[in-house]
């Protein structure tokens, strides 16, 4: 039989309507820092995914690409 880990998470959540002016009053975004350290749970109202910190680090970059117009390499 394996033992029953007990931790505690790092969340932090907010009304989607901060960042977004298109979302309705009861619309919500929450992060979820992984038990491991090594990424994010991200929930906007019922919608559930996850992003290890590598694929969030690509994803502002190419975020940034697309504001600034310029292609960089990596």
């Amino acid at each position: 039989m394996s033992k029953v880990e007990i931790y505690k998470k790092k969340s932090a959540m907010c009304k989607a309507k901060v960042f977004d002016f298109l979302s309705k009053e009861e619309d919500f975004i929450e992060v979820t820092e992984w038990h491991n350290g090594e990424g994010i749970d991200v929930t906007i109202n019922t919608v559930n995914f996850q992003l290890s910190y590598g694929q969030l680090e690509g994803i502002i970059h190419l975020k940034n690409c697309l504001t600034y117009n310029k292609a960089e390499e990596i």
